[in-house]
């Protein structure tokens, strides 16, 4: 087996003899069809999981904001009522 004169591999000076090859050609390739799907759906769930959280929190310190609000106009009403009595 020799190497096509204007190769790569001939400019390299690789020949056939000495170029690396898997014991077990193509077994690698089958191996890995399909990982992508199968990360995919296993990293979906925890994307959308996290997505959901921050819009939880999120809307956690909008209501808390709210409360406080309502609370320190309550404060605010009392203070001035018990001013003018």
């Amino acid at each position: 087996m020799s190497t096509a004169p204007g190769s790569l591999e001939a400019k390299r000076g690789i020949t056939a003899a000495r170029r690396p090859r898997s014991a077990f050609p193509g077994f690698r390739a089958r191996r890995e069809k399909g990982q992508t799907l199968a990360i995919a759906a296993l990293v979906l769930p925890v994307m959308l999981g996290m997505g959901a959280l921050a819009v939880d929190v999120g809307h956690l310190y909008v209501a808390r904001t709210a409360l406080q609000n309502a609370a320190d106009a309550g404060a605010m009403a009392g203070a001035g009522a018990l001013a003018s009595s």
